[in-house]
């Protein structure tokens, strides 16, 4: 089964052939089911420079109204691509090794690794 990273790369890249091409398609309401509501709230807040618009509700609106008020897919391919580079960076400080073709291995710390090659 293809994680939510991968299905959200494919999209996404789809999205980005798609406009080289000068074709822009509707925003998909399937990302929905890869976007939190916070994801969708944070996203609106960063195209309107950290405020939330006047006359919004967001408390009371569906998750499908938040994601028609973003518009663009570029804006969800900014913040999605932002979050992945930042969750990379917080996992090498923490000196975790990245294993990723095989996802139901553990992340093996690179002390260890270091500790394995000295022996």
């Amino acid at each position: 089964m293809k994680t939510n990273e991968q299905l959200l790369l494919k999209h996404f890249a789809i999205v980005l052939r798609n406009r080289s091409n000068g074709k822009i398609d509707p925003m998909s309401l399937s990302l929905i089911k890869y976007l939190s509501r916070k994801d969708l709230i944070e996203i609106i807040k960063k195209i309107h420079a950290g405020t939330i618009p006047k006359g919004l509700d967001l408390a009371l609106m569906e998750n499908q109204e938040l994601l028609s008020i973003i518009k663009n897919e570029m804006y969800i391919i900014a913040f999605i691509t932002n979050k992945w580079s930042e969750e990379q960076k917080a996992k090498k400080l923490l000196g975790v090794n990245i294993i990723s073709k095989n996802e139901n291995r553990n992340p093996v710390p690179i002390p260890k690794l270091i500790e394995k090659k000295k022996k």
